[in-house]
């Protein structure tokens, strides 16, 4: 006996009945290259079945009907990351990398296609119960597995949506499975904080009894980001203006291996003043090197490495100078950002304009620099108005 089709009219599609009792609808079609495709889709009953049929030729009038791929979801991530990444810096592309390969390796080998969003929640349940296991060593052969954080969770999706955003835009896939999903990340904590005047004064008289200690003077007292620090060679830096100051051209990172990239933004291209305490050991660090190599060569020398070295120091040696300048000053323990944090904060203290100091640390635009130091702000408006001795003394009275 053969099947009992019922026609929907001329190019588009048929509904029949098959002979395990089930209801078939199939859409003919042809790609772009001319290939004839034909599309199957089935329900229990004619009308199920009809209705699955309008569903795809909806689609396909939209354009959005996707092909069969056999593409994998880690295979497309490679030309995704590629494009996406373009342009940015060595450091953000190996963070990308990172942040995705953490979803890449639950999902990595499923069909791009097939990827639905119970899928994804799937992935995210399972990032917070197993956590994961970090490479063996030789000090530890059997490491235990570690929870992934909230953030990590949240930037490992952030990147999958971006891919399949990729995808549907491309028409490979008709929806965004990430999508459907969500993940509510509990409140961050504080990561870092700013020094207390007297603590930064303790740090910087540490450094100064520290070999590598100058590094640390001059992200505390320029807030240039660690990596712009490194870059600095002395050509950079103009010990003889009035006042002195230093260029910032260049950023050290570390992606697959250290090495010069561009800058953050195109504003962290900028100039600073130096601190005359700051200058000062500058000019003598300069003055020991002259007199032992050529002037030519000691200006095309990175400022923070050994002498004539072809890189600055590491970014790790760096951090672990800070941490021994800690224990030294008598202080908690801080990160290397958190003398940037710092300097923010202590000029906006004492009272810098908000786009003056937008300007010194190189943020993209004053609302960045807003963001961070809104705190600093608010207390700002909460202070006590100028009393007469204020007016009298040119200065508010201390408590």
């Amino acid at each position: 006996m053969g099947r009992k089709k019922s026609r929907q009219g001329n190019g588009s599609g048929t509904v029949s009945k098959r002979k395990d009792g089930r209801w078939e609808a199939k859409l003919s079609f042809r790609e772009s290259g001319g290939k004839l495709r034909r599309l199957t889709v089935y329900g229990k009953t004619a009308a199920e079945a009809r209705a699955k049929l309008v569903e795809l030729q909806d689609r396909f009038n939209k354009g959005i009907l996707a092909e069969p791929s056999s593409v994998t979801v880690r295979e497309f991530a490679q030309g995704w990351l590629e494009r996406e990444t373009q342009g940015k810096a060595a450091n953000t592309k190996r963070l990308y990398r990172q942040e995705l390969e953490h979803a890449l390796g639950i999902l990595g080998d499923m069909k791009l296609q097939a990827v639905k969003p119970s899928h994804v929640r799937a992935m995210v349940d399972r990032m917070q119960s197993e956590g994961w296991t970090p490479r063996p060593t030789k000090r530890n052969p059997d490491p235990t597995p570690r929870p992934y954080s909230a953030r990590t969770i949240k930037k490992a999706l952030e990147r999958l949506r971006g891919l399949f955003q990729d995808a549907l835009r491309l028409e490979v896939i008709h929806r965004n499975p990430v999508e459907a999903v969500r993940f509510k990340a509990p409140p961050a904590e504080p990561v870092g904080r700013s020094l207390e005047p007297s603590e930064a004064l303790a740090l910087f008289e540490a450094a100064d009894r520290h070999r590598a200690g100058l590094v640390v003077q001059l992200l505390l007292l320029t807030g240039l980001r660690r990596g712009e620090a490194l870059a600095l060679r002395w050509r950079d830096i103009d010990l003889e203006a009035n006042p002195p100051y230093l260029r910032v051209v260049g950023n050290w990172t570390r992606a697959e291996k250290d090495h010069m990239s561009r800058l953050k933004t195109p504003r962290a291209k900028r100039t600073v003043p130096l601190a005359p305490e700051l200058a000062e050991r500058l000019r003598r660090r300069k003055e020991s090197l002259l007199s032992d190599y050529p002037a030519q060569a000691v200006e095309g020398w990175f400022v923070f490495a050994l002498p004539g070295a072809d890189h600055p120091y590491t970014p790790t040696y760096t951090a672990n100078v800070l941490e021994a300048l800690c224990r030294e000053a008598g202080i908690p323990r801080i990160r290397t950002h958190d003398l940037r944090h710092s300097y923010g904060s202590l000029l906006l203290a004492r009272g810098e304009k908000l786009e003056r100091v937008s300007e010194l640390m190189g943020h993209a635009n004053p609302v960045i620099t807003l963001s961070v130091y809104r705190h600093l702000i608010s207390d700002e408006r909460n202070t006590p108005p100028l009393s007469l001795s204020d007016f009298i003394t040119g200065s508010r009275a201390q408590a």
